[in-house]
C-alpha cells in the first residue's frame, strides 16, 4: 500500500512539473466558443426565442470575446479599425433579432463573423499571441 501511496505521488509530481493533462490554449478555442454561442443565438432565434437569442450574443461577445482576451489580442495586433468592424457584425445581430429580421439575413452575418473570428484566431496563433496579451492581466 505504501509503495503505491509513492507511486502516485511520483505520477502526480511528473504530470505537474510537465505540464502534463494541462490543454495547450489556442486562440481557435476562444473563436469556436465565440461562435458557438453565435449559433445558439441563430438557434435560439429560429425557434421563436428572441430573449434567449440576444442573451447568447451578449454571452458571445462579453463571456468570450472579451473575457478571454480575443478583443484586447486583436486590438493589439490588428488595430481598432478591425476591433470597430468585428463588433459592429456583433451589434448587427443583437440589432437584427430587436427588429425581428429574416433568420436568414442573420445567418448570414453569424457566418460572416464566424469566418472572421476564426480567421483572426488563425493570424494570432501565427503570430505566437500569448493568452495574457498583456502583462499583469
Amino acid at each position: 500500500m505504501a509503495r503505491a501511496g509513492w507511486m502516485s505521488a511520483a505520477v502526480v509530481a511528473v504530470m505537474v512539473a510537465g505540464g502534463a493533462g494541462a490543454a495547450e490554449f489556442r486562440w481557435s478555442g476562444v473563436a469556436e466558443e465565440t461562435v458557438g454561442r453565435l449559433e445558439s443565438a441563430l438557434a435560439a432565434y429560429r425557434a421563436g426565442q428572441p430573449n434567449e437569442a440576444k442573451q447568447a450574443v451578449i454571452d458571445a461577445y462579453f463571456g468570450s470575446f472579451e473575457d478571454r482576451k480575443f478583443e484586447a489580442a486583436l486590438r493589439k495586433e490588428i488595430g481598432q479599425q478591425h476591433i470597430t468592424e468585428v463588433e459592429g457584425g456583433f451589434n448587427a445581430i443583437r440589432k437584427g433579432i430587436g427588429s425581428g429580421a429574416p433568420p436568414d439575413e442573420l445567418a448570414g452575418i453569424v457566418a460572416r463573423l464566424a469566418e472572421t473570428l476564426r480567421a483572426d484566431a488563425k493570424l494570432l496563433e501565427a503570430r505566437g499571441v500569448p493568452e495574457q496579451v498583456y502583462e499583469g492581466r
